[in-house]
């Protein structure tokens, strides 16, 4: 077993990306504890996390099972090619569809997506019809850092 407190605390970004090679390395063999507040470092590196809030558990399992837990609107990423003015509104009018927003991306929208539907489908055709172009979907879970926000308030 090996507890890492802050490993990459004063470290260069090579001699991170070394650190988390190495972290990963051993895990495959040996547990791995980290200790750390940097919440993008244990997305980078670990599969599973424990949050402790006031000395106790308050969330254990994989990040996946961690977004999960938390709940909260889903929400789908897409990115467009050649986006116009009607972009909000039509893909507002569309099955499980809840709000539609222009993100701080030229050309990315957040679809939020009403609990139990699945319209991934229709959006990317409504996409397509609308000769929009499609660049990029995707379904978008929470970070790790919205996911402790979460839990500990």
């Amino acid at each position: 077993m090996l507890v890492l407190d802050e490993p990459t605390i004063g470290l260069d970004p090579v001699q991170i990306q070394e650190i988390r090679a190495l972290i990963k390395e051993l895990g495959q063999e040996h547990t791995v504890i980290l200790s750390t507040h940097i919440l993008p470092e244990v997305t980078m590196t670990c599969d599973r996390a424990v949050i402790i809030h006031r000395g106790k558990v308050t969330a254990d399992g994989s990040l996946s099972e961690l977004a999960r837990k938390v709940g909260g609107p889903r929400r789908i990423t897409v990115r467009l090619a050649e986006p116009d003015g009607t972009v909000a509104a039509r893909l507002g009018k569309l099955a499980g569809v809840t709000k539609v927003e222009a993100t701080s991306t030229p050309g990315r929208f957040a679809v939020h997506v009403a609990e139990g539907t699945q319209p991934a489908n229709e959006v990317a055709l409504e996409v397509l019809n609308a000769g929009w172009g499609l660049v990029e979907i995707a379904d978008e879970v929470p970070s790790l850092e919205e996911v402790f926000v979460r839990m500990t308030s």
